[in-house]
């Protein structure tokens, strides 16, 4: 709050000087496109951390978002506040008694910017509708399980066995899948470091030996083969995404975390399940930790070592989990699809989904756990974000969150299938089986367009205040006096 107030300011006495001065041209174009721009810097220079910009709210109207292919979000937050500053313009003209006639003419003129975005979105959605075609069969577990369960390693068997009744019910329902997805860290803690108190088990052991908790005595590869659907043909069996945190031991070119002498992740494994074991076919560790939540900022800083002090007293630990190296693009199914991976926060951040596009992946997958949120509307901002993830790359995206909401995203935005109970999508535990469809048209146009359009909005926003303080223009009746005199 206080780093977006820091950059509103400037914009804001900017605009009253060039009022003052009668150079305020246009205030139907300048001011919308300035707070858009201003809420383009916000979600920019605060870490993804301020992530939900008005247009946002638009999700619903799948014709009306469809510009988030080319622009992102930026035209129907500026829509929104045109829309916005051209109905009070009107109001007060006619609570002032003044001539209604210009207030009138820029509510139509914003009318018909929605009505050419819903004409184009019906455009797309044909274009797109006649061609899409099923892909990879792929089965979401959403667990439910309350985050203090899920901190409780004595219970996390019990978790565990929820997971596995899931993708049990998700194959017998919806048949085998081609992959399986867990929720964020929902697997065991692995400990590899060596460490004389491990957190957890080695990683070979939880995968591919017996254990036993209690008088409870499984395995996990017994356990994950039966729950897919058994035995396959050789180059067919199921594929699965476990989330877990791992510790390793340091090796090279890998920093220390706060000085522990390991390394923590938050990761998520893509395994194979085969009737002779569980085999990683790669991993994937987070890359955008959140600020004190997993990672201390500031690294290399001036009284950093205060700030983790600070931190670690408080919390009652140190959140020093390690970011992953880059992005992965893995295979899945008969059909030899591909898919980028990301995790939890990784949602609102749309440059590691165009990532994803310059590696040649047909969908994306999006692990989390929500459970933080609780009954908070974080959950739901988060599943808008998750259908604009997808127009902007057009790509499909499948999302499993431990609390909801989970589901296949089509490239349009659309739910294609959810998790639902009684018609809920959050704090349900059930699964959802779906083909993921793939295909489309696409351009290499769009795709960069749509990935520097925080740039282009940037500068019309530059060009339009050098305009306004450089050619003198009449200055706008109405709200504009009320706003800035």
């Amino acid at each position: 709050t206080v780093i977006y107030l820091i950059m509103a300011l400037p914009i804001a006495f900017a605009l009253r000087s060039l009022h003052r001065r009668g150079r305020l041209a246009g205030s139907l174009v300048l001011l919308p496109l300035a707070l858009t721009a201003n809420d383009a810097l916000r979600e920019f220079l605060c870490g993804g951390l301020a992530w939900h910009s008005p247009g946002y709210a638009l999700a619903a109207w799948s014709p009306l978002v469809q510009v988030a292919a080319w622009f992102r979000v930026w035209p129907l937050t500026f829509l929104l506040f045109a829309g916005q500053l051209a109905a009070a313009q009107w109001f007060l003209a006619w609570r002032r008694g003044a001539a209604r006639g210009p207030a009138a003419r820029r509510v139509v003129v914003v009318l018909v910017g929605f009505l050419v975005l819903w004409l184009f979105g019906r455009w797309e959605i044909d274009r797109f509708d006649a061609v899409l075609e099923p892909g990879p069969r792929v089965a979401l577990l959403q667990p439910n399980i309350p985050q203090e369960e899920r901190l409780d390693a004595r219970r996390r068997v019990r978790a565990y066995r929820r997971l596995v009744a899931l993708m049990a019910q998700a194959t017998d329902e919806g048949g085998p899948a081609d992959l399986y997805v867990w929720p964020e860290t929902s697997f065991f803690a692995a400990d590899d470091s060596g460490a004389p108190k491990p957190m957890g088990l080695p990683l070979e052991t939880l995968l591919n030996h017996r254990m036993r908790q209690g008088n409870d005595l499984f395995s996990v590869r017994e356990d994950l083969l039966a729950a897919s659907g058994g035995p396959r043909a050789p180059g067919q069996g199921a594929q699965v995404l476990l989330g877990l945190v791992v510790r390793e031991a340091l090796s090279d070119g890998l920093e220390d975390d706060e000085g522990l002498g390991r390394l923590s992740a938050n990761r998520v494994l893509f395994v194979d399940i085969r009737p002779d074991r569980l085999e990683v076919q790669g991993h994937y560790d987070k890359r955008v930790l959140v600020p004190f939540g997993e990672r201390i900022p500031f690294r290399g800083w001036p009284g950093r070592p205060a700030l983790v002090d600070f931190v670690r007293k408080t919390a009652g630990y140190l959140p020093a989990m390690a970011p992953g190296p880059g992005p992965v693009a893995w295979t899945v199914g008969d059909g030899d699809w591909r898919f980028g991976l990301t995790n939890c926060f990784e949602i609102v951040h749309p440059e590691l989904y165009f990532e994803a596009l310059d590696h040649d992946c047909d969908f994306h997958v999006n692990t989390s756990n929500d459970a933080w949120y609780d009954e908070s509307a974080e959950r739901e901002l988060v599943h808008l974000q998750t259908r604009f993830r997808a127009i902007e790359t057009r790509r499909r995206l499948a999302r499993v969150s431990n609390t909801g909401h989970s589901g296949v995203i089509d490239p349009l935005g659309r739910e294609v299938a959810m998790v639902t109970r009684d018609g809920r999508h959050r704090s349900v535990s059930g699964q959802v089986s779906a083909r993921v469809p793939v295909g489309g048209p696409d351009s290499a146009l769009r795709v960069f367009v749509c990935r520097h359009s925080g740039l282009v909005l940037m500068l019309l926003t530059v060009l339009g205040l050098l305009h306004a303080a450089f050619f003198k223009s009449r200055p706008q009746p109405g709200l504009g006096e009320h706003l800035f005199s």
